[in-house]
């Protein structure tokens, strides 16, 4: 009987001390916590962001846009995805042309002149100032009742 009544002691003691020592590290349960909540913030934050207040880009736009600050397209860019969602929104800008995802003459002189009405430099090179604009653009096209953009939600087909 000694024997049992020892084990259960044991078992009171543990839990004893579990209890103690989680109710010991609550500064390190704090710190936790805090470190949770704000990287759920942080995520919620850039999420909310990327969608730039409720604007819905089509995923090949957004991720054109993500890396706009290395990525360059020009003549004879071999970028298919993001050449043809650039020639798709210049197509909605009101410059015809064909969506095919090569960077050519056209795309050029489109870019060319999307670039001098936007007063950029007009080289006909796509980069950090043209995306950005590009980017601007697209959250001034978006419906900030519905969220829906008719500029950069839509997926270029090729």
């Amino acid at each position: 009987m000694g024997k049992a009544t020892t084990k259960k002691a044991k078992a009171k003691t543990s839990k004893g001390r579990s209890l103690r020592n989680l109710l010991g590290n609550r500064k390190q349960m704090l710190v936790l916590l805090v470190f949770v909540l704000a990287f759920a913030a942080t995520g919620t934050y850039l999420l909310n962001r990327s969608r730039a207040a409720g604007t819905r880009l089509s995923p090949t736009m957004r991720n054109c846009l993500v890396f706009k600050s290395t990525l360059v397209l020009r003549k004879g860019t071999n970028q298919t995805a993001c050449t043809a969602t650039l020639q798709f929104y210049l197509t909605q800008e009101g410059y015809p042309l064909v969506i095919d995802g090569q960077f050519g003459d056209r795309t050029l002189l489109a870019v060319a002149a999307y670039q001098n009405k936007a007063h950029l430099k007009a080289d006909g090179i796509v980069g950090p100032q043209t995306w950005n604009y590009i980017e601007m653009r697209c959250d001034q096209a978006s419906n900030p009742t519905t969220g829906q953009n008719y500029l950069c939600a839509r997926q270029a087909r090729y």
